[in-house]
């Protein structure tokens, strides 16, 4: 829903510096980066975020970027950009044909890693709608998080909002018929 105003971008990175780096440039951008160091928060973030795209290092530790690419994309068509120090033809090769959607090698110039992003996301929003966790009917918008088939609403601080059924219902169409019902 809010695809267009503020993407949701999960930022996997375990390096402090690179992950800062990264998060603010998003965010000087418009974007809502949820940083994560490793593949295990990423798991726990897709749980309670819908995410439009992820940025991910290959080299991570506990799972590895290549590995959570492949898992992704077993289970949907979330887009992903590995950016990782692993630069090598072999590489790029395999980080692609296992699922990603682009690769940047490091050192990258920030403008490209955000045209690479920005291109990722128009691309996304053409074919695919924003990635939730798999057998879920859920979405996020401005920090806010509905589950259409549980019919709950959470505001941005996780409080719970009850919603009448006139209400479930237009929010439905909405996002049904983003365009208009």
């Amino acid at each position: 829903m809010d695809a267009i105003d503020s993407p949701s971008i999960a930022l996997v990175e375990d390096d402090d510096e690179i992950r800062d780096l990264i998060t603010r440039l998003l965010v000087r951008e418009g974007m809502d980066v949820h940083p994560c160091r490793t593949a295990v928060e990423f798991d726990a973030l897709l749980l309670r975020r819908t995410v439009h795209l992820a940025v991910v290092d290959i080299m991570l530790p506990g799972e590895d970027g290549l590995s959570l690419c492949r898992r992704m994309r077993a289970i949907g068509d979330l887009p992903i950009l590995i950016v990782s120090a692993r630069n090598d033809d072999v590489d790029r090769i395999i980080g692609l044909e296992i699922g990603a959607d682009d690769y940047l090698p490091k050192p990258f110039n920030p403008r490209e890693l955000l045209a690479r992003v920005r291109a990722l996301l128009r691309r996304s929003r053409t074919g695919r709608g924003a990635v939730v966790p798999p057998g879920s009917n859920r979405y996020g918008f401005a920090g806010w998080v509905w589950d259409a088939d549980a019919r709950s609403l959470a505001s941005p601080d996780g409080v719970s909002i009850e919603l009448t059924g006139g209400e479930h219902d237009l929010l439905h169409c909405l996002v049904s018929h983003p365009r208009g019902c």
